[in-house]
């Protein structure tokens, strides 16, 4: 069975849609909840890089690296919070 891109990519869509559907309210929220801040960490950890390459350029102190260690290690501790604390089936 062939298909073309775009009406694969809209299936996946749908199908993710209707997971989303199934779920109770708790469950949503803790899914967008987690979507929240992955998105913010992955925001913190661009400013980190680029905080990084502005430091190469001009200012070549150790407080920007020290704040992309700082950066990783709590995206790091989240993650490990997380599955601590999740339930297996989430």
């Amino acid at each position: 069975m062939q298909r073309r891109r775009g009406r694969t990519s809209f299936a996946v869509c749908d199908y993710d849609m209707q997971n989303l559907r199934r779920l109770d309210p708790q469950q949503l929220q803790s899914t967008l909840a987690t979507g929240v801040v992955l998105y913010l960490f992955g925001l913190l950890g661009a400013g980190a890089l680029l905080l990084q390459f502005f430091n190469i350029a001009i200012i070549d102190a150790f407080w920007p690296f020290f704040a992309g260690i700082v950066v990783h290690l709590l995206a790091a501790m989240f993650q490990f919070a997380r599955i601590i604390l999740l339930p297996p089936e989430a």
